[in-house]
């Protein structure tokens, strides 16, 4: 699977404004709390950021584990202020299963890197394309802050390349249009949760 992502800033005053506006639009959301512990192969991570992600999700009331996903990016690509990403993910059944392929994977030489908490509200919004609309709170130096994410899923297998280049603007028209309905397409983020965090590159 691929998938296209760009998120913005919400500011704190209209974070609730901004989640009723969404669940208007796409119905009710999901609540997930979701915390990511990232590792990288230190002989390499600067030169070619091979990483991989474990991600907890968190769901209900009272909040109960309800999955445990592994991820790795093959590769990523900026085009303008939008993320082109190539995932490979799974599912591991439970945190016996976590627990043995991350020591599989430090036999490999991966260390662990940092983890990252983020709290967020899931609307789904389902066609050829499948929109994911995150708003997110992420605590970054001490302090809660909000954003907008939102990534578009699809399969690249069966499309030539001019079709893909079409299918991201399309994409890319999709973020951009909401973005400017909630009033926030002037405070798009380009960095990545790591820069926002002050988080290098480790230099093992």
């Amino acid at each position: 699977m691929k998938e296209v992502e760009k998120k913005a800033r919400v500011p704190q005053h209209r974070f609730d404004e901004i989640k009723r506006r969404l669940t208007e639009i796409y119905g009710l959301p999901e609540h997930i709390v979701a915390e990511d512990t990232y590792y990288v192969m230190p002989q390499a991570a600067e030169e070619s950021k091979k990483r991989f992600r474990i991600r907890k999700n968190y769901g209900g009331d009272p909040l109960q584990l309800r999955s445990i996903v592994a991820n790795a990016k093959r590769k990523q690509m900026v085009l303008g202020n939008l993320e082109n990403n190539v995932e490979h993910e799974f599912e591991l059944r439970h945190e016996a299963d976590m627990l043995s392929f991350v020591e599989m994977m430090e036999d490999f030489g991966a260390r662990l890197w940092y983890t990252k908490h983020k709290d967020k509200w899931l609307f789904v919004n389902e066609g050829e394309v499948e929109y994911h609309l995150e708003l997110c709170t992420v605590p970054i130096h001490g302090n809660d802050e909000h954003f907008l994410e939102i990534e578009g899923v699809y399969s690249a297998e069966k499309l030539s390349a001019i079709e893909e280049a079409a299918l991201q603007q399309l994409i890319d028209r999709f973020i951009t249009g909401v973005f400017e309905q909630m009033g926030i397409e002037k405070n798009v983020e380009t960095r990545p949760y790591r820069e926002l965090m002050g988080v290098e590159y480790p230099k093992w």
